[in-house]
């Protein structure tokens, strides 16, 4: 099999995987980093990210004590509290220097415009208007493409990690399936930035590459995952049964005084939070549910009549357009949602430079479990987590670079052509497990049944088959077992995670 040799290997193509290749190219001028993205290099969970990001910029109304309290509240007991307050404390950095890259935030010059989203005690996410992750992806790639050591690869798919047990089993590349076939690529330091994995399930707002690859390559490398049962759903997806990629309405639009009825009229998030429509997302979907359940229909409302068009066009004129091409006149008409799969708030244990547990393997963004999220991430702290721990894994490997010797003989040659079997198939039927089974409210006997299903797919699928399609599907059932077993073990309800059978919340602590 052919390959080749980079310094740094970037798997993932958002935020996470774009901001960690531009600062080690400038910590690294001379050294050859190479980012790979599955699909087009601007395709990401980021690219499709509305909301903002939260970061503490004015201190006369808003404090880092706040933004870290707010942040614990929403993780449940689950939250590393050292990890929380470095994050919290560096946001205002990230946001200084997204906008030295080129990022144009609503507002004026160093007052940006900042928003207001369930859960946060006042107004601190700072947005570009209703698109905020493409316009940092937008930024983030230009800056990419004028760096002369960084290399943009697109349709590269990976197959599995590589690592070589005379060098402590530390992971030495990866091994791809491109338009030009399979090779491998070796690489000092590999970084997983490959976001998370709505596509197990059927009604999400994650793009159709978020299969989960990263949690699959990390497992079959030996790292360790954790926290993969809590799983966050976003509340107010736009509900359109026939719709393959479902619209999200971003929580920022509650922020700005949207409000959620049921099929009465009644604003009954009331009845389970006194935060109504602005609860944390936890909360909001469980109440959605509930109300569906109850009335036998098959969404809420979400009610923005009040508004002043104009101003709705200014500030979110991606949703405006949207709902215009459904024919909904906000004007007279509340709009249809109901919760959709959205975050993955565990993953790849790191620690706060972004090392996993496999020497010379980083991992940053949604793919991780980092201690900052618990077990209910706070809005718009995602992008933020991202930036971070992609800065410090960057300035951690300024100070700390080891270099590898590559050996990767003997790796056999793989054909990853397309496949004669029918895989869209057998991922709808992974997608109506994890629907039926691991939803907002799961049950024991429901997630027994899962597993048991998910094991007999997992046996009929053949292991030889190296055609991304299967490997896909492979990769998506090995993440929904995982959030199976790990729902099967907690003992409590926390965040995102809620089984019928566990009543009782065990004590609620602020560090792991």
């Amino acid at each position: 099999m052919r390959s080749e040799s980079h310094d740094i290997i970037v798997i993932g193509s958002g935020i996470a995987g774009l901001s960690f290749a531009l600062h080690c190219s400038a910590f690294f001028p001379l050294r050859k980093i190479v980012v790979l993205s599955k699909a087009l290099i601007n395709e990401s969970n980021t690219s499709c990210a509305q909301g903002g990001i939260a970061a503490v910029m004015n201190h006369l109304e808003d404090s880092y004590e706040q933004h870290i309290k707010d942040t614990l509240q929403a993780g449940d007991g689950l939250c590393d509290k050292r990890i929380v307050e470095m994050v919290v404390q560096k946001a205002p950095e990230e946001m200084r220097q997204l906008m030295q890259w080129g990022v144009n935030f609503d507002g004026n010059g160093n007052q940006p415009d900042l928003g207001k989203e369930g859960g946060h005690s006042t107004n601190r996410i700072l947005h570009c208007r209703d698109h905020t992750g493409a316009s940092i992806i937008e930024v983030l790639l230009r800056r990419c493409e004028e760096a002369a050591n960084i290399e943009l690869r697109k349709n590269h798919f990976v197959l599995e990690l590589l690592k070589n047990n005379d060098l402590g089993m530390a992971c030495t590349g990866a091994m791809v399936c491109s338009d030009d076939g399979v090779y491998a690529i070796n690489g000092h330091y590999t970084m997983l930035a490959t976001g998370g994995s709505g596509q197990v399930y059927s009604y999400t707002s994650n793009p159709e590459i978020a299969t989960g690859d990263g949690f699959s390559l990390a497992m079959e490398i030996g790292t360790q995952l954790k926290n993969m049962a809590f799983v966050q759903f976003h509340p107010t997806v736009f509900y359109s049964p026939n719709e393959p990629n479902p619209f999200l309405i971003s929580e920022a639009v509650r922020g700005y005084g949207a409000v959620l009825r049921n099929h009465r009229g009644e604003e009954f998030v009331y009845k389970y939070d006194s935060r109504g429509s602005l609860a944390t997302r936890d909360v909001v979907a469980r109440a959605i549910y509930n109300e569906i359940q109850e009335s036998g229909e098959e969404h809420v409302w979400l009610d923005f009549r009040h508004f002043d068009t104009n101003d709705f066009a200014l500030k979110f004129p991606t949703i405006a357009a949207y709902l215009i091409n459904k024919n909904v006149d906000v004007r007279t008409e509340m709009v249809p949602v109901k919760p959709a799969a959205h975050y993955f708030c565990g993953g790849v244990i790191t620690n706060k430079f972004g090392k996993t547990t496999v020497p010379h393997l980083l991992a940053a963004g949604e793919c991780t479990c980092t201690g900052l999220h618990g077990a209910n991430r706070l809005a718009s702290n995602s992008l933020l987590e991202a930036l971070v721990f992609a800065k410090n894994a960057a300035e951690n490997l300024k100070t700390n670079f080891e270099e590898l010797q590559f050996n990767h003989g003997g790796i056999p040659e793989i054909n990853c052509s397309c496949s004669e079997m029918k895989y869209n198939g057998l991922k709808k039927n992974v997608q109506d497990i994890m629907d039926k089974s691991v939803g907002v409210i799961r049950t024991k006997p429901r997630l027994i049944s899962a597993r048991a299903k998910l094991m007999n797919l997992k046996h009929l699928l053949p292991k030889s088959d190296y055609s991304v399609k299967a490997c896909e599907l492979r990769i998506m059932v090995n993440v929904s077992l995982a959030v199976v077993e790990d729902s099967l073990q907690q003992t409590s309800n926390r965040g995102g995670f809620y089984r019928d059978d566990l009543n009782e919340k065990s004590e609620v602590k602020e560090t792991l």
